[in-house]
């Protein structure tokens, strides 16, 4: 993956989104992937829309970052050295639903 492509605004709907939080799944020996105990299922780290259409098809749960043209600003700013560490990014986890 392009390393300038990690910060994309991506388009996801859900058919099930969960309330839980990434930060609070359990760690496996991927960095993309955590367990979730509460459904006894992987979620998948997305980072674009391509992952999540290829996740889709095999019918698995992910999560993914929640990007605004603001929060990429922030991000952008702060790798340059001009700007504070950017917050927390928000990340809907849950089954994607077909696009």
């Amino acid at each position: 993956m392009d390393p300038h492509q990690i910060y994309t605004i991506i388009h996801c709907e859900f058919e099930f989104k969960c309330d839980l939080n990434w930060k609070n799944l359990n760690p496996t020996g991927d960095p993309m992937v955590r367990y979730c105990e509460q459904c006894k299922k992987n979620f998948l780290l997305c980072l674009d829309n391509e992952q999540i259409d290829h996740v889709w098809e095999n019918g698995l749960c992910i999560a993914h970052p929640l990007y605004t043209e603001k929060g990429l600003k922030q991000i952008k700013d702060f790798e340059a050295g001009i700007g504070e560490n950017p917050f927390f990014v928000e990340m809907p986890m849950g089954l994607p639903s077909k696009r």
